[in-house]
Parts: C-alpha cells; sequence; structure tokens
C-alpha cells in the first residue's frame, strides 16, 4: 500500500455550514477553466508556469455554457465533489513550491484551500468522488483510490484500468458506484468498474472532446468540454448504436476551455418532446345528445 505523508501545510477547520455527515447536492457544476483572472495575486505569481497563470476554480452554467470564476487555482485538476461534506477536493499537481503533487480540500464557495496533503508523484488528471467518500484520482498508469473520510485522507489502494483510454474527466454514477467517462481518442462513451478497472466501451456520442463529467439526481451522466449534453446510462446495452444523447441548446454551446467538472447536479426536467400528450376526457352522453 502506498504510503501518503501528510504536508506541513495547516489544516483550516471546516465551516460549519459544511458540516461533516450531512448530505450536500448544491446543484452547481464546479470546473477547472483556463480562463485569467486578471489582477490577481496568484495569477501574477504563476504568470509564465505551465498554464497555471490562467486556471480557474468556477462555476459553470450548463445551458448557456458561461463560466462564472470563484477563484484562480493554479496546477488544479482531478476534481471531485463530496456529498458528505459539501465540499471540492482536486490535485494541485505544480504546487508553487515545486514540490510533490499535492491532495487539497477546497471550500467551494470561495475557493479557499482547507486542508493539504502530499501525494506521490504523478500527473492526475481525472478525478471523482462516490457516495461512500472514496475519491477515485486517475494518474498517468493507475487509479489512485483515496479515503477523504479520514482525516488526512489516506489511499486505501490502486487499480489499474483494463484497457488504454484517454479520459479528461470522469463520474461516479451514485446509484450504482460504477464510474463513466468519454474516451476522447475514440469519442466512445466507457464504463469503468470501480473494483476490477475492467473498461467496457459504448457508443459514439460524436461530441467532440470531453473534458467536465457530472451526474445529476436523476442519474443522468452530464457532459462538458466542446459541446454540453447529457446522457442516459440507466440501461446500456454493450456497444451500443442508439445512446440517448441529449445536446444542450438550439445551436452548439461551447464554454471557455475546460479542463475537469465535478458537482452534484440537478434532475434534468423532461423535455416537451419526451411528454405524454395530455388526456382529454371524451364528451359527455349529455353533450351528445344536445
Amino acid at each position: 500500500m502506498l504510503a501518503v505523508l501528510v504536508s506541513q501545510t495547516p489544516a483550516v477547520a471546516a465551516p460549519s455550514a459544511v458540516a461533516a455527515g450531512a448530505a450536500h447536492c448544491d446543484g452547481v457544476a464546479y470546473v477547472v477553466a483556463r480562463q485569467r483572472v486578471a489582477g490577481t495575486r496568484d495569477a501574477q505569481r504563476s504568470k509564465g508556469r505551465r498554464g497555471d497563470g490562467r486556471r480557474v476554480l468556477g462555476r459553470l452554467d450548463m445551458r448557456t455554457g458561461a463560466v462564472r470564476p470563484i477563484a484562480p487555482k493554479p496546477g488544479l485538476d482531478a476534481l471531485g465533489y463530496n456529498t458528505r461534506d459539501g465540499l471540492l477536493y482536486g490535485v494541485e499537481n505544480s504546487p508553487v513550491d515545486g514540490g510533490s503533487p499535492n491532495l487539497i480540500t477546497i471550500d467551494p464557495r470561495d475557493g479557499a484551500t482547507l486542508a493539504s496533503v502530499s501525494l506521490p508523484p504523478d500527473a492526475y488528471t481525472a478525478g471523482a468522488i462516490s457516495r461512500d467518500g472514496l475519491f477515485y484520482v486517475r494518474g498517468r498508469d493507475d487509479v489512485t483510490v483515496m479515503d477523504v473520510k479520514a482525516k488526512p485522507a489516506r489511499i486505501v489502494r490502486s487499480f489499474v484500468l483494463s484497457s488504454d483510454v484517454k479520459l479528461d474527466d470522469f463520474a461516479v454514477r451514485p446509484a450504482d458506484g460504477r464510474i463513466y467517462g468519454v474516451d476522447n481518442a475514440t469519442g466512445d462513451l466507457v464504463r469503468i468498474s470501480p473494483r476490477t478497472g475492467v473498461v467496457k466501451w459504448f457508443g459514439g456520442l460524436a461530441l467532440g472532446r470531453v473534458t467536465a463529467a457530472f451526474f445529476d439526481t436523476s442519474g443522468t451522466l452530464r457532459v462538458a468540454g466542446a459541446r454540453i449534453a447529457s446522457v442516459d446510462v440507466a440501461k446500456l446495452p454493450s456497444r451500443s448504436k442508439h445512446l440517448d444523447v441529449r445536446r444542450v441548446g438550439v445551436l452548439p454551446v461551447r464554454p471557455p476551455k475546460l479542463l475537469d467538472g465535478a458537482g452534484c447536479l440537478k434532475g434534468v426536467p423532461k423535455l416537451v418532446s419526451d411528454a405524454a400528450p395530455p388526456k382529454i376526457a371524451p364528451p359527455s352522453t349529455a353533450a351528445k345528445s344536445g
């Protein structure tokens, strides 16, 4: 089992509004986006470093693609939202001090870092948290599983994917704990077993590159990147050619360059075209005879 080193960064107590043990689903799509926040100290300090000067934590409007910045977060990736405590967790791949990557706990209200734990050297690019508080983080060669209920968070195991897939992000389906994402090399929807790492492919989504993935309370997969769309994964046959994919908006929605995403979204309302026609009562006999 890999050891985890606790950094010297002091942990800040989590605010009472996000007390541990409660269930939280704020409906917000949190993203890491490449969008410079001019004039901020963090942006100035990280200027010239690989892409970090424009890396911000923000809130994504899933209808328009607009991103509202919360705070600059240089090096942030592999974002996950924990419904157990209402906090965000992510990996700071390139800390300002040049050290090893850190798992950081983030207050979603203002982007403040509440705690930091050192991770083994790697490049972590995708993350998601299950309902039972396990944080799945994709590195170069394997997926590391961390228990974020523990204080400090600790590594409990890791597994290797059965096939090579290009995943910029993935999300854990609350109903069964399976991991879903999009293989950006093929455009196919994939499902990953969180126990064995076995990868199963489904049909292509034809959405371009997908860099952020979420689940909503209805169990629908929501994805964003070159496009924003929703995918019904409730009943998926293998290699399906008839995936239920709904693009958002009449015209293609192109958000700013997204690098990762996480959140507990509200359920997708039923589309007008899917709604059953209203039932009209037949005319009464009296009306006919009159």
